[in-house]
């Protein structure tokens, strides 16, 4: 299970939701930009190339917005 990190709110900035991670690329080309479907790590899903970090962080697009998961 992916968690992902919600938007900012006035109570608690840090709430964690479960979500589903997507079982095959289904995004339409115009929302991707960088993010790019990989199958062949842990967990299938879309990813975004962190070069501070030097590797790919996985994403969920929710209510069009990006988000980070942490796994």
């Amino acid at each position: 299970m992916a968690q992902l990190l919600e938007p900012l709110s006035d109570t608690n900035p840090y709430t964690l939701s479960q979500v589903q991670l997507r079982t095959r690329p289904d995004l339409p080309e115009h929302v991707l930009g960088q993010i790019k479907w990989l199958n062949f790590s842990e967990h299938l899903g879309y990813y975004l190339w962190d070069e501070e970090l030097n590797t790919n962080r996985l994403v969920k697009f929710v209510d069009n917005n990006w988000f980070y998961l942490t796994t």
